[in-house]
């Protein structure tokens, strides 16, 4: 009867009289008649205060005073009633979307304006640059170098060195982005980059980081089509640089270490007895590992390899694995015993199954490499990096980079669909009968820079680091529109990865001046912060 306390309740009964309260009759573990017979008005009490509750913060779009937030299927509505047109793909951006909605018709065609659209229809950082800034032109007494800063409008720099002509760099001087603690200008400000404001070191300098955001050196125009990968600046162009997006695997994940869970024999805490699905997320693990359950991550990451035992049904959510998978054969007459949900395993190994159901579904996942003598999978809006060794396979909206082995695709045994694979004609019989869609276009994942043994170096990401698998903008369009509902295919499908982007520059064609197009790079330099020069 404790489970009926209610905090209206708990209020009704201290209000009483002291009398009443002292001649109520509870017990150990039991409450008294009356404060039980108040605690069932304050449970229509309470649930009443917490539709009034949210009913009020369903009328904003932002969070309103008493921390509610609107509910994701009422924002279209709000939208429709101030005659908004959202775009972005992701339901976690749309009530900011809307939010903003008013300041962006107020302040259209500003560069403000398209840098906080960027930002919000992304979900990350950008810097928005104006093609006119970058591109030479013929100096006149209205245009540089008479209007431009003082350290510009000389033929010598400020230490008393000539400059050399407009448009050519000072090999004297590098130039890249450094911190500015007395910066105001809100272009110029990183707000998920730590909060900061830069500037160039030098605006005459040789650029550190050519076409990053910090390159500020004038150039000739660039005329070609925009939709290209990396075009340089033109008059008529607002180029938009974006944070590359870290993936699935992202920074800060708390790790435990398998090999020091309570029982080694059973580390996922499984209820061996039990014939139904079991979930393991986070929050079980998290508190299976004594760990207190007021923190408990969205994400987890585990290291060491780990067994799922055969008689048990295990659905997996939103573990980073770093180790290897292995998933036992099924018990007769068994149905799908593992499921897989916004996980990263680094290797799966399958065991033969003993019934025509796939040993395992997998959905939204980062797979590194696939081994089994004749398992049984399928997946869904996956990626696999290494080799897929499999008998059967299922297989929609998925990224294969490695190649497939031993895949029966003939007489019905395996079907993949809208999926990237290295070479279609490993898939004879199959893709010109019932998967049209499929296609084997080059692969590119987006590159960012790690500290390696050797030092800096820019390459794409390792699994288990973050950014791993996120498709660069110059892979091909049939990879990155190619899946069924018209995203991408892979593990980004979920995440909204080029979706958003895509919906980034139908929102900004509203906003930008007649005649300018735009120019979207996922820039490398916008994950590090600025450099700190010392005084």
């Amino acid at each position: 009867m404790s489970d009926l306390k209610s905090r209206a309740g708990h209020i009704l009964y201290h209000e009483l009289p002291e009398e009443y309260r002292y001649r109520d009759n509870p017990s150990e573990g039991e409450l008294g008649d009356l404060e039980a017979y108040l605690h069932a008005f304050g449970a229509v009490l309470d649930l009443t205060r917490e539709t009034l509750e949210q009913a009020y913060g369903d009328a904003f779009a932002e969070t309103a005073d008493n921390g509610r937030s609107i509910q994701t299927w009422l924002i279209p509505y709000l939208a429709d009633l101030i005659g908004a047109e959202l775009m972005a793909p992701n339901p976690a951006h749309r009530a900011e979307e809307l939010n903003q909605t008013i300041g962006w018709f107020k302040t259209k065609g500003t560069l403000d304006c398209v840098d906080t659209i960027a930002d919000t229809i992304s979900g990350v950082e950008s810097v928005v640059v104006e093609g006119w800034r970058k591109v030479l032109i013929t100096p006149s007494p209205q245009t540089p170098p008479f209007t431009a800063a003082p350290d510009l409008n000389t033929n010598e720099d400020p230490g008393g060195r000539p400059l050399a002509p407009l448009g050519t760099p000072d090999l004297r001087t590098p130039s890249r982005a450094i911190v500015d603690p007395n910066g105001t200008n809100p272009l110029y400000y990183l707000a998920r980059n730590g909060g900061q404001y830069w500037k160039p070191s030098t605006r005459r300098g040789v650029p550190c980081f050519p076409a990053s955001y910090d390159d500020v050196m004038v150039r000739t125009p660039d005329l070609r089509d925009p939709a290209r990968h990396r075009v340089g600046p033109s008059a008529k162009r607002v180029v938009v640089h974006v944070r590359p997006p870290q993936g699935l695997i992202r920074e800060g994940m708390p790790t435990l270490q398998i090999a020091n869970a309570p029982d080694p024999a059973n580390p996922l805490g499984l209820d061996l007895a039990s014939d139904s699905v079991q979930i393991v997320n986070p929050h079980t693990l998290w508190t299976h590992f004594g760990q207190p359950a007021d923190t408990t991550p969205a994400q987890l990451r585990l290291e060491g390899d780990l067994t799922l035992p055969a008689d048990c049904r295990v659905q997996l959510e939103d573990v980073i694995l770093l180790g290897r998978l292995r998933v036992s054969a099924p018990v007769p007459e068994a149905s799908t015993r593992a499921h897989l949900r916004r996980c990263a395993i680094e290797e799966l190994s399958l065991m033969t199954p003993t019934d025509p159901s796939p040993l395992v579904e997998a959905n939204d996942c980062l797979i590194g490499e696939i081994i089994s003598a004749g398992g049984f999978a399928q997946l869904v809006e996956t990626t696999v990096l290494g080799e897929t060794h499999l008998e059967r396979l299922w297989a929609s909206d998925c990224i294969f980079q490695g190649d497939l082995i031993d895949v029966t695709c003939a007489e019905g045994g395996s079907c993949i669909r809208f999926s990237r694979v290295p070479d279609l004609s490993d898939l004879a019989g199959c893709y010109f009968d019932d998967s049209p869609n499929n296609t084997d276009a080059p692969l590119h994942f987006v590159d960012l820079y790690f500290e390696d043994p050797g030092g800096c170096t820019l390459r794409a990401a390792r699994f288990g680091e973050p950014g791993c698998a996120v498709l660069d903008l110059d892979t091909d369009l049939a990879i990155r529109e190619g899946a069924e509902n018209d995203g991408e295919m892979g593990v980004g499908n979920h995440l909204y990865l080029c979706a958003q982007l895509r919906a980034m520059t139908h929102k900004l064609k509203d906003f930008l001046p007649l005649g300018q197009d735009i120019a979207l790079h996922y820039d490398a330099r916008l994950a590090r912060p600025p450099a700190q020069i010392a005084p």
